[in-house]
């Protein structure tokens, strides 16, 4: 187990990081209330986790070429923030996210608890009825290994719900040839809120030696550093 100054000194960084961002989403609200000139009220509730490089792990950037209108309250955001601390950047990191829909087939109404990737996905639907995984690829610009990650989850069956997205040829694997339709018989086992987990997709051999490498380089340097202690 981790412990001493390093250690603790990382977990109050991280409480301090949960605790200013909770006292800069108040602001916000305040700063879009009262900027000028006024604009109409952002179509969507937005809440943001601000995280300090190297108290957090690092995550894996995803990149994803958002609709107009998400992008425009990013970056309103980014100029608040901007304008609270100068001299430093923010780097979104939308894989990490997730978001509330509302969703609805036919009569009934459902909340959907997906990734933000996921919701960038099912947005395209209010616009058409039939996307092929060649065009998600190229509207989104998502990274394909995250693109299949996430879209398969939208069309696997569960315990409790249907699937999201139908996916023509039915199979486990995602191509590029797929074609992708709203489910219209989407139904539930009496849920009105619903939580779409992520699937894992299974490393090719070059993911494999990657992660073995990056691995192999923690290891080294876990190792000089127990030697010095030794020494």
């Amino acid at each position: 187990a981790e412990c001493g100054y390093q250690f603790t000194n990382k977990m109050e960084g991280m409480f301090k990081d949960l605790k200013i961002s909770k006292e800069l989403l108040q602001k916000y609200k305040l700063f879009l209330k009262t900027r000028t000139p006024a604009l109409p009220p952002p179509p969507f509730d937005l809440s943001v986790q601000v995280l300090t490089t190297g108290y957090w792990p690092a995550p894996v950037e995803s990149f994803c070429d958002m609709s107009e209108f998400l992008r425009e309250q990013l970056d309103a955001y980014r100029t608040f923030y901007c304008k609270q601390f100068s001299g430093r950047r923010l780097t979104w990191h939308l894989n990490m996210g997730n978001a509330d829909l509302r969703f609805s087939c036919g009569e009934a109404r459902y909340e959907l608890n997906v990734s933000t990737l996921q919701m960038c996905i099912l947005l395209l639907f209010n616009d058409a009825d039939r996307i092929s995984f060649t065009e998600l690829e190229a509207t989104l610009k998502i990274p394909p290994h995250d693109l299949k990650r996430n879209i398969l989850s939208l069309c696997l069956k569960h315990q409790t719900h249907s699937c999201v997205l139908v996916k023509e040829p039915h199979s486990q694997d995602v191509e590029k040839s797929d074609v992708f339709t709203l489910n219209a018989a989407f139904k539930t086992k009496n849920l009105r809120r619903i939580k779409i987990s992520s699937v894992a997709i299974r490393e090719t051999e070059l993911e494999k030696r990657k992660t073995y490498e990056n691995i192999n380089e923690d290891r080294k340097w876990e190792i000089d550093a127990a030697i010095v202690r030794i020494m």
